[in-house]
């Protein structure tokens, strides 16, 4: 239930009109359209009707005052519109909330070496399969470029909708630069930075561990 003040509606433009009747009193239960006041104007008599039903919580005005269009009349007691809400709330508690189990990151292929002098390599650090995941946002940075790391070792740590999870280094060597930063977001393949390995040609790359991304299910508040 909830209350509602009853106004004058267009009297056809007077003002200052005389209530000779009040129709109802408090505690009245009254129906949409029934007569609240009647005014008397110089041109004619006019009833005021309600245009809800509801209970009269109380009279605001008496025979005799005058009132304009948009003067406060009755202050009514109606009936709220919550049946709705109910309605989707109760549908809303018996969906069962489906489970976001995350897929299983597969391994990515090694990215490619460029050679570089004195027998090590500068390589791109890819970000690996995601489980289809695309534009996930990085939520932590865990190295700096000129940091020495283990094959292994985690670089970033990506958030999606499914699930965290951390992308680790797919070899062990020195981080020459990182072309991300926090909030950035990036989907499979894209490059996060480059990093200096040992060894050279294709033995290093079949040595390299394949890089995967380790996943965490985010755990729900």
């Amino acid at each position: 239930m909830s209350s509602e003040i009853i106004k004058v509606p267009d009297i056809g433009g007077d003002t200052d009109v005389e209530i000779i009747e009040i129709a109802v009193s408090e505690g009245d239960v009254i129906e949409a359209e029934d007569t609240l006041i009647t005014l008397e104007s110089d041109k004619a008599s006019m009833d005021v009707p309600t245009p809800k039903g509801g209970k009269v919580l109380k009279v605001l005005v008496k025979e005799g005052d005058t009132v304009s269009e948009g003067d406060d009349i009755v202050e009514l007691e109606v009936d709220g519109e919550s049946g709705g809400d109910e309605t989707s709330d109760s549908q809303a508690n018996d969906t069962p909330a489906k489970e976001d189990k995350p897929k299983e990151a597969s391994k990515a292929p090694a990215p490619a070496a460029n050679k570089a002098s004195g027998g090590k390599q500068t390589v791109d650090i890819k970000v690996p399969d995601l489980g289809g995941s695309d534009s996930v946002e990085i939520i932590e940075v865990a190295v700096s470029a000129g940091d020495e790391v283990n094959a292994e070792d985690t670089l970033i740590t990506l958030e999606s909708d499914k699930a965290s999870m951390d992308v680790p280094s797919p070899h062990g060597g020195k981080i020459v630069a990182l072309t991300v930063k926090e909030g950035d977001t990036v989907s499979e393949g894209d490059v996060i930075g480059q990093m200096e390995i040992a060894g050279g040609g294709d033995a290093a790359e079949e040595a390299a561990p394949a890089q995967e991304a380790q996943s965490t299910p985010t755990s729900e508040p």
